[in-house]
């Protein structure tokens, strides 16, 4: 009776481990299984990255180079034009920078250092910039935030903004806000209903002037809560202000003449050393 006792016992201790190594064996799959997962979702998040900081980084780049090369080609002034050569060669060079850099994930932008590009690019096609506030006390996180909404706001007023129009930026402790606005005599120009100042009248001098064409929404804004007009500039930036916190707004202004993106985020008081 005792050795059937642990005949049985050996019977059931055996069955315990092969059960235990076959439970085993499937905990190895499932792990393995969640490394291979885990690995595929990082280099998907990875790709998405390079993806955004091409297309945030060198977006602003391209469309300057696009645009210095214009102005040399059309400039009659020898001096002038290489002067846009040669600022051309260095937003170039900028551009070259910030791609090698991408990878490495080492680009780190400064408020100061946009604020002075956008003013010089802006202005040479034409666009009367002024800027409110001033740029100071953010933490490198932030600051490069900041700069990288600037750098695709200049770049949405050079591919849909008109010569002629105006750009105010706006910068304040928290709040970064951008206005792109038609003035009359560009929405003129880019109004087809427009009459030519050398062409005859023939309307009734009674008859109201055409109202004023708006100013071009950009093809990557958000219209309210729908996406539908497609792009990845808007889209990039709101994903790079939820990771620390912040928010991007976008929309045409209350006239309808204009194009505002606003930065509003929480800036922290940088600590100084003493």
């Amino acid at each position: 009776m005792h050795g059937t006792a642990v005949l049985l016992l050996d019977v059931v201790v055996i069955a315990l481990v092969f059960y235990g190594l076959a439970l085993l064996t499937g905990l190895v799959h499932e792990v393995r299984e969640a490394r291979e997962a885990l690995a595929s979702l990082a280099v998907a998040r990875e790709r998405r990255r390079i993806a955004r900081d091409v297309h945030d980084l060198l977006g602003h780049g391209l469309s300057a180079i696009a645009l210095k090369g214009e102005l040399a080609a059309r400039d009659p002034d020898a001096r002038r034009a290489a002067g846009h050569l040669a600022d051309a060669a260095r937003l170039a060079s900028r551009a070259l920078a910030d791609l090698r850099a991408i990878p490495g994930q080492a680009v780190t932008l400064t408020l100061d250092a946009e604020l002075a590009s956008v003013r010089n690019v802006l202005s040479s096609a034409g666009v009367a910039v002024r800027v409110r506030g001033e740029a100071g006390g953010f933490d490198p996180a932030m600051e490069d935030l900041f700069a990288t909404v600037l750098r695709e706001a200049a770049a949405n007023v050079l591919r849909h903004g008109a010569a002629g129009c105006s750009c105010t930026i706006e910068v304040a402790r928290g709040m970064l806000r951008v206005t792109n606005r038609a003035t009359p005599a560009s929405a003129a120009a880019t109004d087809p209903t427009s009459t030519p100042a050398s062409a005859p009248i023939s309307a009734p001098a009674t008859t109201p002037p055409a109202p004023p064409a708006p100013a071009p929404v950009p093809e990557d804004a958000a219209a309210g809560p729908s996406e539908a007009l497609g792009g990845n500039g808007i889209r990039n930036l709101r994903d790079r202000a939820a990771l620390l916190g912040a928010r991007v707004e976008s929309g045409p202004t209350a006239d309808g003449r204009g194009y505002t993106l606003t930065l509003h985020a929480q800036v922290s008081p940088v600590p100084t050393g003493g």
